[in-house]
């Protein structure tokens, strides 16, 4: 089965300590393969294997200390 991807718009990222805390968080929800966070547009891209709760994914964004703005 091909990976998917997902989109997402997070804002209040600014360095790679941001990134990495993102990236961290994901990475134990169910079903997210890798995670690539573009700082410059405050997008991160999840490749996932099967559907992923988008509810639970900004629960896990907003925890963090950071902003869920949506899907792109």
């Amino acid at each position: 089965m091909f990976d998917k991807k997902l989109v997402i718009k997070v804002s209040g990222m600014s360095c790679e300590h941001c990134a990495k805390a993102v990236t961290d968080g994901l990475k134990k929800i169910d079903g997210v393969k890798s995670i690539k966070v573009d700082l410059k547009s405050n997008k991160v891209s999840i490749s996932h294997k099967k559907d992923l709760n988008i509810s639970l994914i900004e629960k896990t964004i907003n925890d963090l200390g950071y902003k869920y703005i949506g899907v792109e």
